[in-house]
């Protein structure tokens, strides 16, 4: 096999690894931030299921990260500081939170010169780190993890191949076509992509670029 044919499947997964170390670096600056908040937040009893649902939902968002919500709701739940059933909510909540990383990507990766913001944001973030005060270089971890992210999605659409080249990525065109066994077949490789990426974010960002570059239509 030839270097040509191993560079985008090899390019692809550099860029999700950027992507995806972007994203880990800037939900554990987020928690640093402000995990104290969060589980104050997260500790206090809901009042009704529409704010336990809000409440998860703003939880996940402040860190980007629905594992770091479910961890702390389930450990409440065993210390019998909340019931089952805000527990739910607030999980419900932390799932459509989970969907922010999607809204980011749609609203600005795709309508944006990436690099023109995120490298220098990445820049700055990494100066923060060498400053003084721990509050400085938690931030600074922040617009780190922040640049890396969008700097890996736009690894990732310089990596894509455009619509059509029969050469690359063609398997998934033909894959891509209406029907239950279609619907069946994605549903497996976003399930194996996210358990191998550990990242829902990850798979949802890539299927995001894939139709947006035209690999998958918006049906599948």
């Amino acid at each position: 096999m030839s270097w040509q044919a191993l560079s985008v499947p090899l390019g692809l997964l550099g860029s999700l690894g950027v992507f995806v170390f972007g994203l880990k670096t800037l939900s554990e600056a987020l928690q640093k931030v402000g995990g104290s908040s969060l589980k104050a937040m997260l500790a206090r009893r809901p009042r009704g299921p529409l704010q336990a649902v809000g409440t998860g939902l703003l939880s996940t968002s402040v860190v980007l990260s629905s594992s770091a919500t479910s961890v702390m709701v389930v450990g409440f739940v065993a210390a019998g500081m909340l019931s089952l059933s805000e527990a739910i909510g607030m999980l419900m909540g932390a799932n459509i939170g989970a969907t922010l990383i999607g809204w980011l990507v749609a609203g600005l990766g795709f309508r944006m010169d990436i690099a023109s913001f995120a490298l220098p944001v990445a820049g700055v973030g990494f100066a923060m780190g060498f400053m003084r005060g721990a509050r400085v270089r938690q931030w600074g971890e922040v617009l780190l993890g922040f640049g890396l992210l969008f700097l890996g999605l736009d690894f990732l659409m310089g990596t894509l191949p455009p619509a059509g080249s029969p050469e690359q990525l063609a398997w998934l065109g033909r894959l891509a076509d209406p029907g239950a066994r279609t619907l069946g077949v994605f549903v497996l490789i976003g399930a194996v992509v996210t358990v191998v990426l550990q990242s829902s974010a990850a798979t949802l960002s890539f299927t995001l670029a894939l139709a947006a570059l035209g690999w998958l239509p918006y049906p599948v």
